[in-house]
């Protein structure tokens, strides 16, 4: 009996497991967040609108390549009292590892990367307008239907020019919540 249940745990746990090789996939992605900064800026949040294109590396990694034409961060003003909106433009990739893929209904994504950020004022205001955009996280994904994911998960994302721009380098990092769907 204990050899036919390994025979039957062997043949069958690597076929659960097993997934078909992924393949380049479109994503629409909505992310957004709130940052604490040092007292000098306050708090600040951001919003944002993303295209992602999935391409596989190999087994289980991939590189995901972000275009974010629609980012805005709320900030407060140094130099003046109150609060500004900005807008921004980012793109950048990030290395993934995916669990549980394939003809499974549930995934798991680990993400990590960085991209270059611009934006019409500095961000954080004590800042630059030139800034590099770097994300990590993870997302959760539920198969909708044979082609389409629904995806939710959580990214840290950090701000800054990494002291490109004069002696100082500002930042603002941001607990953010994504959103995405596979196009």
């Amino acid at each position: 009996m204990l050899r036919g249940f390994v025979l039957v745990f062997v043949i069958t746990v690597p076929r659960l497991h097993a997934a078909d090789p992924p393949k380049p996939v479109w994503r629409l992605l909505a992310q957004g967040g709130q940052a604490s900064a040092p007292t000098s800026q306050g708090f600040a949040e951001f919003a944002g609108i993303a295209f992602t294109r999935d391409l596989p590396l190999g087994h289980r990694f991939g590189l995901s390549v972000e275009a974010y034409p629609a980012l805005l961060i709320h900030q407060t003003r140094t130099l003046r009292a109150g609060r500004e909106t900005i807008p921004a433009v980012s793109a950048g990739g990030l290395l993934t590892y995916a669990i549980g893929f394939g003809r499974s209904r549930f995934g798991l994504r680990l993400e990590g990367g960085a991209g270059l950020f611009y934006s019409r004022d500095p961000v954080p205001a004590a800042g630059s307008r030139f800034n590099f955009f770097d994300q990590g996280g993870a997302q959760l994904s539920v198969r909708l239907g044979d082609d389409r994911r629904l995806w939710a998960g959580y990214r840290r994302v950090h701000i800054s020019n990494l002291g490109l721009v004069g002696d100082d380098n500002p930042g603002l990092s941001f607990h953010s919540l994504v959103l995405a769907i596979d196009l």
